[in-house]
């Protein structure tokens, strides 16, 4: 699994991400239970328990390597922070 580049993400609470959409924020903390629960942020691309998640799990990440490249991407900088936050390895 790769290795989060937060040293101190902040997992104890839900997180409220201003302007990003409820749906992503849904995702964003079911991915923050989703490492309280197993430890990391390995979630499988067609994981059973929740297919949703796995599937924006891997979207973040495509569209992280998008917004590095300097191509369109659905990430701005409050959604970077708070995957940032509860230490996402992107």
């Amino acid at each position: 699994p790769k290795v989060s580049t937060n040293p101190t993400p902040k997992l104890g609470a839900p997180v409220n991400v201003p302007g990003a959409g409820d749906a992503w924020s849904l995702r964003l903390n079911e991915l923050r239970e989703y490492r309280l629960q197993h430890g990391d942020y390995a979630v499988p691309q067609k994981y059973k328990e929740n297919p949703p998640l796995g599937y924006w799990v891997n979207a973040q990440r495509k569209q992280f390597t998008f917004f590095i490249k300097g191509k369109k991407s659905t990430l701005n900088q409050a959604r970077m922070r708070a995957l940032y936050d509860i230490g996402f390895p992107f």
